[in-house]
């Protein structure tokens, strides 16, 4: 790939702020307090940040997006309904989910590049009405970072008259409580956002596509017809566990699926509304469970096998834990 980079450093002449875990307002009260003097330089052009100065949270370095963007020409906008910020830079589409700036709402670690999430490594801020970014966000759209002078100083190239996928149409809900019906327990809250094919003549995700959570959180991927899964999907249980089910969906509704952590399957089966119902789960001692589920997933009836096969052991198992996500215990209770 081609590229024309744009050369940008950034010096920080005075103490950065160090702060660790801090909110959009935590911050805004020690940028008054301190106020370092930066020197920004973009190519042979000096730039004055005024009110959008960078400033650092713990060990992470962070900049104004818009004024980072100005070179290539970018457009910012903010959507106030959902807290997103919205860039066009040379047809490329980038979505950052800055959060409201008040009290803990602060944003998102993820950024859309062309519908493909990234990960900036740290969320993004909204402050006195201006998008923050991590450095790292500049690599996230073909940049490059590079850092001298003990971390004081920042190197930064970003990417001009580069060829863009300009075929990603993006939807964000501003519904609030749609729950899509079925099983898959999938709800389109305020904020949430679609990148995908879409039925044209009205509008809903049609085709392959991947919804996300108001903060881009991966809620599900795969094909859908007329707004609802249908055919083979992905739906993340959790991301911090790195749990996730992959099934086959007709109109809404998951028919078998099986769930993995790290790409290990421990549960094959049919499932209720996010939960298992009748199928076959590994015990945490290695061991396979055959047989229903309760709904509230607090026990079950069938058999346990060991890793030849054979059956050890019929009847009622109890659970202490929460089985979608692999983090239990069992106990067996009748012969």
């Amino acid at each position: 790939m081609n590229m024309r980079k744009i050369g940008l450093m950034i010096t920080l002449v005075s103490a950065l702020i160090a702060t660790t875990a801090c909110s959009a307002q935590d911050i805004k009260e020690q940028l008054i307090k301190n106020d370092p003097p930066i020197k920004v330089l973009i190519g042979d052009k000096t730039y004055d940040f005024k009110d959008s100065k960078p400033f650092k949270v713990g060990e992470t370095t962070m900049v104004p997006v818009r004024k980072i963007l100005e070179p290539l020409g970018a457009s910012l906008e903010y959507n106030d309904l959902t807290m997103d910020a919205l860039i066009k830079v040379e047809g490329k589409q980038i979505i950052i989910h800055t959060g409201s700036g008040i009290e803990k709402n602060d944003g998102s670690n993820y950024v859309l590049v062309d519908g493909e999430r990234k990960d900036m490594g740290a969320p993004a801020l909204l402050i006195n009405k201006e998008t923050f970014v991590p450095v790292s966000f500049v690599e996230t759209i073909g940049g490059a970072v590079d850092w001298v002078s003990m971390g004081q100083t920042v190197n930064m190239s970003l990417p001009q008259n580069v060829n863009f996928n300009t075929n990603i149409y993006t939807r964000i809900f501003i519904n609030d409580g749609w729950k899509i019906p079925g099983n898959s327990g999938i709800k389109l809250s305020w904020g949430t956002k679609y990148i995908g094919e879409v039925n044209l003549t009205n509008d809903l995700p049609h085709g392959q596509g991947t919804l996300y959570s108001s903060k881009l959180n991966l809620l599900y991927s795969g094909q859908w017809k007329n707004g609802l899964p249908d055919g083979e999907g992905m739906i993340s249980i959790s991301e911090a566990d790195r749990v996730v089910l992959k099934g086959s969906f007709e109109s809404g509704v998951l028919i078998k699926g099986a769930l993995t952590q790290s790409d290990s399957t421990f549960y094959e089966g049919d499932f209720g509304h996010q939960r298992l119902n009748e199928g076959k789960l590994k015990l945490p001692d290695k061991l396979v469970f055959k047989g229903r589920f309760t709904k509230d997933q607090k026990s079950a009836v069938g058999m346990i096998y060991n890793a030849s096969g054979q059956v050890i052991y019929k009847g009622k198992v109890s659970f202490d834990g929460v089985l979608i996500i692999n983090q239990f215990s069992y106990q067996k209770i009748s012969g």
